[in-house]
C-alpha cells in the first residue's frame, strides 16, 4: 500500500479530509470565458479568520491545503497566509492564473516551498501543459 493510500485510509478512519480546498477571495484580475466565478462581491474571510481555520485544520490532521478563488494574489496578505500554512506543515497548492506573480516578495516567498501551480491555459508552458497544443488556433 502506498503512502498516499495509507494517508487516505487513516483519514477515512478518523473522519477527516486529507486535503482542504480554500477559496480565499472571489476577486479576479481576468474574465476567462471558462471560469465559474461570477465576480460578485461575496465578501472574504479576514486574515485572522483564515489563520484560525488553518490552525484548526492542522490540529485535526489535514495534510494539504489548496488555495484558490478568484485570483489568490488579489489578496495583499496572500503571501503571509501561505507562509503561515507552511509553518503549520501543510503541503500547499495554489490555483492562480500567474499574472500577478511579479513582485519580488511574491516570487521569493515561493522559492523555498515549491508549490504546485496550476494554470487553465492550454498555451501556457509548465506544469500540466500538454506536449502539443490542446486546441487549434
Amino acid at each position: 500500500m502506498s503512502l498516499m493510500d495509507q494517508m487516505h485510509q487513516k483519514a477515512m478512519e478518523l473522519g477527516i479530509p486529507v486535503d482542504v480546498h480554500l477559496d480565499v477571495t472571489y476577486r479576479c484580475n481576468e474574465r476567462c470565458v471558462h471560469c465559474y466565478l461570477d465576480h460578485d462581491d461575496h465578501g472574504e474571510m479576514s486574515k485572522a479568520e483564515i489563520k484560525e481555520l488553518l490552525q484548526e485544520l492542522a490540529d485535526i490532521g489535514v495534510f494539504s491545503v489548496t488555495f484558490s478563488g478568484g485570483e489568490v494574489f488579489m489578496r495583499r496578505d496572500f503571501v503571509d497566509l501561505v507562509e503561515h500554512a507552511r509553518r503549520l506543515l501543510f503541503a500547499v497548492r495554489i490555483k492562480t492564473n500567474g499574472v500577478m506573480i511579479r513582485s519580488t516578495k511574491s516570487r521569493s516567498a515561493f522559492i523555498p516551498i515549491a508549490p504546485k501551480f496550476t494554470t487553465p491555459s492550454p498555451s501556457c508552458p509548465g506544469h500540466g501543459s500538454a506536449p502539443s497544443p490542446l486546441f487549434d488556433s
